[in-house]
C-alpha cells in the first residue's frame, strides 16, 4: 500500500534511492527522505491546524527519529515531539529538542550497566 502511493506521488524518490543503493552509497536498510516534501507537508499541516485552533506535535519515529529533521519541523510551529520510547526521547533530548510526551511501546530501560 505504501509503495503504491509512493510510486504515484514521488517516483523520483524511488529512483534516487535505487541509484544510491546501486552505487553503494547507502545500505539496503537506510532511510531515504525527501526533506523538501516533508517540510512542505509539515507546513501545510501547520497552516490547516492553525485555521481550526489545533496544536500539532511531531511523531519522529515516522522519519527515523532524526533530530535534524525534527528541528526543521519544530521551526515551522510544531509544539513538541512525541517520543514512542526512551531511546527516541534520549536522542531528541540530547539534541536539545522539546519532548512533550514520552510513550512506552517497548520494554522499559534497564539499569545503566546492562
Amino acid at each position: 500500500m505504501f509503495v503504491e502511493a509512493l510510486k504515484r506521488q514521488n517516483p523520483a524518490l524511488i529512483s534516487a534511492a535505487l541509484s544510491l543503493w546501486q552505487q553503494g552509497k547507502i545500505s539496503p536498510d537506510s532511510w531515504v527522505i525527501d526533506v523538501d516534501q516533508i517540510l512542505e507537508n509539515g507546513k501545510r499541516l501547520i497552516e490547516t491546524a492553525r485555521l481550526y485552533g489545533i496544536e500539532l506535535y511531531l511523531m519522529t519515529k515516522q522519519f527515523g527519529r532524526n533530530p535534524w529533521l525534527a528541528e526543521k519541523l519544530l521551526a515551522l510551529g510544531y509544539s513538541g515531539i512525541v517520543a514512542v520510547d526512551y531511546k527516541e526521547a534520549r536522542v531528541m533530548r540530547r539534541a536539545g529538542l522539546p519532548v512533550a510526551h514520552q510513550g512506552h511501546l517497548v520494554q522499559i530501560p534497564c539499569h545503566p550497566g546492562c
